[in-house]
């Protein structure tokens, strides 16, 4: 075993802070605490995100070294992180007084919802846009109208809610899920991830503006780059509480997405968040194949591996693009592809779930005409497979059986 895991007999540590016990302190004996060999060492630390069977987690656990369930198989599994965090900032920090700003911005999209349903339906979310509505509305209202007071306590109680995760629970249904992240649960994650979409909203709008409805004397393109900037203000939020969940990743996805959109491509910070993104996939397990007796809901399920297999698209078109390594390697994962679904039938529960499954084909297609954004998904993966081998063999090193591999 490893000197780092062994505890000496005479180390007395305090059971709840794991600091060494100092004069004055109560004394303990030491017969109340389980051996290290077999407890204390079973469950790994809650931040330390995926950890596989050649982990330090499976010497002590061999009933599970196949499968170590990221979200926990507890019905109280907690989606937005597995550790409550204390590190909320005071009212008075400069991270509140930024965050009152962040706020202010959001509130800001009110008059530009229209254009924001419209590019909703254009990708296939049309639910979101009452969602959207529901969230401005809120902040408009428990701030007093955006007033700098109200904003401030505002963004003390959402900095509050975001370092203290709530338990999810797994048998919730999509409907559920978004209950739970808005109203006086809304957190930073949300925030982001509607400032990003309306920044890519407003760079569509950017490019149409020739028609009547959308405001000409409006400068959509810095209105892109302001809704940008809040959202990624938004992530360094999330990153002081020191946990991370599918929100935050998510997060991390459409950020990426929209620097790139605004910067291009060859910008460093992309390839710096596209890190990130890779990152959090694998800290979450997304690269694998969830155990299917862990309960996980279907939705839950299928938005996972739809921000596996992004993450997977994003990393095959960026290396290709700076003509570096990938940074995923399809070889470490068994993440299968989603199906064939658009994304309001994921929502269904019970038999109109059933029903549209059954309309599937062994493989996960629709055997109909219809496409959507999973379908779209699905084939560009499987054609990522081919430049993912293409990578290899221009990128790797050179020997004389190149040829006849690349035949």
């Amino acid at each position: 075993m490893s000197k780092i895991l062994q505890r000496r007999p005479n180390d007395k540590q305090d059971p709840e802070l794991g600091r060494e016990a100092r004069p004055g302190d109560p004394q303990i004996d030491e017969s109340d605490h389980v051996q290290p060999e077999t407890e204390n060492l079973r469950m790994p630390p809650a931040t330390a995100g995926f950890l596989g069977s050649t982990s330090f987690q499976a010497a002590f656990d061999y009933s599970k070294t196949d499968e170590i369930d990221v979200m926990h198989q507890n019905s109280n599994a907690n989606i937005r992180g597995v550790s409550a965090s204390t590190k909320a900032p005071s009212l008075e920090s400069q991270t509140i007084r930024e965050g009152a700003e962040v706020l202010a911005v959001f509130m800001s999209m009110s008059p530009h919802l229209k254009s924001l349903d419209r590019w909703y339906i254009l990708e296939e979310v049309p639910e979101a846009g009452p969602y959207v509505r529901e969230c401005v509305d809120y902040v408009r209202e428990k701030s007093g109208n955006g007033s700098p007071e109200g904003l401030l306590m505002l963004a003390h109680k959402i900095a509050t809610r975001t370092a203290n995760p709530s338990p999810f629970y797994f048998k919730s249904t999509l409907r559920d899920f978004l209950n739970f992240i808005s109203g006086d649960q809304l957190c930073w994650e949300p925030i982001g991830i509607m400032l990003e979409m309306a920044g890519m909203s407003a760079l569509v709008v950017h490019e149409v503006r020739d028609l009547d409805d959308y405001g000409m004397d409006i400068d959509w393109l810095q209105m892109a780059r302001t809704f940008f900037q809040a959202g990624t203000k938004c992530i360094q939020f999330c990153n002081e509480y020191g946990h991370l969940n599918d929100l935050g990743m998510n997060l991390m996805i459409v950020d990426l997405i929209l620097h790139a959109q605004i910067n291009g491509d060859a910008d460093y910070m992309s390839w710096r968040k596209l890190g990130d993104v890779t990152s959090a996939i694998f800290a979450l397990g997304l690269h694998q194949e969830p155990n299917p007796n862990a309960g996980y809901p279907f939705f839950m399920c299928e938005l996972r591996k739809r921000a596996f297999w992004l993450g997977f698209l994003l990393d095959k078109n960026i290396a290709t693009f700076f003509g570096r390594p990938p940074l995923i390697n399809s070889k470490f994962c068994s993440a299968v592809l989603p199906l064939d679904l658009p994304l309001e039938a994921l929502g269904l529960t019970g038999d109109d779930l059933a029903r549209r499954l059954d309309e599937l084909d062994a493989d996960g297609w629709h055997p109909g005409k219809t496409i959507n954004r999973s379908t779209l998904i699905r084939s560009t993966s499987i054609c990522q497979g081919v430049r993912e081998k293409a990578l290899e063999l221009s990128l790797g090193p050179k020997n004389e059986q190149l040829e006849a591999k690349a035949r």
